[in-house]
């Protein structure tokens, strides 16, 4: 059950990278890199809108891409590089993971950005890799598969979350409101078996 990404650009300020043209992650890799190197080289700069959509084309991350800005060596470099520096809850985190790690399974191999890593335990068992493909922990594969990165529009994330939070707080006050009269019932029925009423 593979997921296939994909890339839109909806604006751009480059005659190459036509909007609201459907590319895979490949080509769009190989096409920003030639055109981030190109820009580089003749010192010129553009900005780039896209979208990277799911197999049923829902948006799943939106963001703008610097051309010749350096920044990034193509579009999922520049992904990677804007999502490693948001900090998230455990949740989302494990959503970002799965998510940036679906995007490196189809970026072509001479295109792999090293610098990627999130912490230095993941770096290190980079290192003792030798292929060049990332490995997937079991429990970022249930992830994956589970579905649930492809519901995150990550740049609502940070407002969604403090949303989500605070009803499932309230839910879970009202749990426990129920559980504490539920227990207040029980205690006064044995209390009053044992006093024989």
């Amino acid at each position: 059950m593979e997921n296939m990404l994909s890339v839109m650009f909806i604006k751009s300020e480059t005659k190459e990278l036509k909007p609201f043209q459907k590319l895979s992650i490949p080509d769009a890799c190989e096409m920003t890199e030639t055109l981030e190197t190109h820009y580089q080289r003749t010192k010129k700069k553009a900005h780039a809108d896209f979208f990277i959509l799911d197999e049923e084309d829902q948006e799943v991350y939106a963001g703008t891409l610097s051309i010749g800005s350096g920044h990034a060596r193509h579009v999922v470099d520049h992904i990677k590089k804007k999502l490693s520096s948001l900090k998230m809850d455990d949740i989302q985190e494990a959503r970002k993971r799965s998510f940036l790690e679906q995007l490196e399974k189809e970026v072509p191999d001479h295109l792999k950005t090293t610098d990627g890593s999130f912490s230095l335990e993941e770096e290190t068992e980079d290192h003792m890799q030798t292929t060049q493909t990332p490995v997937l922990s079991t429990r970022n594969r249930r992830m994956i598969y589970g579905g649930g990165i492809l519901s995150l529009l990550i740049l609502s994330a940070t407002c969604f979350s403090t949303v989500a939070t605070s009803q499932d707080r309230a839910e879970t006050i009202q749990d426990l409101q129920k559980q504490i009269k539920l227990e207040q019932k029980i205690t006064g029925t044995y209390e009053r078996a044992l006093l024989g009423d």
